[in-house]
């Protein structure tokens, strides 16, 4: 009986400390091509934690490398928070006073704020305070996609510079949840608060969204991860077009295709 205790605290510990392999570990493929078309590609995976089992549809797509876009608003909160360029998510930032098309920007911003609303010139101005060196150091750290910044500190994860794939968005997210990345407690708690969506029914979502163009498509990204008491599972949602005005409510349909995803993985009802 002890002997069997100590395998089982053994194999619990290692699922712990190791990253989600996707090549080698059984997969659940979600039935889900009815989102598709032939003006829309669509790629999902799941991964649950505890069990590390993965639900998949596409998998395709999902070693592809594309711009993270606005999802790199996650690895930017706290790269700002571990070194105190923002003190608290709540810190605001008074806002530049140039008009933009998104009247949300238009107003003094914190970081909740700007992550909510997706706020570019907030996180362009805390891209700048950060600077290359610090920026390319922390991409290495956290392994994130390609680590290219290039020479637009304020453009490199719009413009194609910086690239990651869907696994690799879950390999950080992964990390993220373990706590793994080498950031103060602090950092981690805050991230987890700035994330926080929405509630479906006993389930937490924390995610962001990302909507990027590389040339000749354009991507749609929803990733994070959904708590369901103690478990936790991983997502991350890809959505490809070449005309994103022929996909009724392209935006909305990151989320949704998401949605149904967990439900079909029966982690929201």
């Amino acid at each position: 009986m002890r002997y069997t205790l100590i395998l089982w605290l053994f194999y619990l510990n290692s699922c712990q400390s190791t990253k989600p392999n996707f090549i080698s570990q059984p997969k659940v493929i979600l039935p889900m091509s009815s989102w598709e078309s032939d003006q829309l590609g669509v790629s999902v995976a799941i991964f649950d934690c505890q069990l590390e089992k993965w639900y998949v549809y596409n998998s395709l797509l999902l070693n592809e490398s594309y711009s993270p876009a606005s999802t790199f608003k996650i690895p930017n909160s706290l790269i700002a928070l571990q070194t105190a360029i923002l003190h608290s998510p709540e810190e605001k930032w008074v806002w530049d006073g140039i008009v933009r098309q998104n009247e949300n920007w238009n107003k003094d911003q914190s970081l909740k704020d700007a992550f909510r609303n997706s706020t570019l010139w907030f996180y362009q101005r805390l891209a700048k305070k950060i600077g290359k060196e610090r920026m390319s150091e922390y991409l290495r750290k956290f392994t994130y996609g390609n680590q290219q910044v290039g020479d637009s500190i304020d453009q490199f994860w719009l413009n194609g510079i910086l690239k990651i794939s869907p696994i690799e968005q879950l390999e950080f997210l992964y990390k993220l949840h373990k706590k793994t990345l080498g950031l103060k407690s602090k950092v981690y708690n805050d991230m987890k608060d700035i994330m926080f969506t929405k509630s479906i029914s006993d389930v937490k979502i924390y995610a962001k969204t990302g909507w990027g163009y590389d040339q000749k498509q354009d991507i749609g990204w929803y990733v994070g991860y959904a708590e369901k008491g103690k478990k936790t599972f991983l997502f991350t949602t890809i959505l490809l077009t070449q005309d994103y005005q022929k996909v009724e409510n392209f935006a909305l349909k990151r989320i949704e295709i998401t949605e149904n995803a967990l439900r079909l993985a029966g982690v929201i009802p």
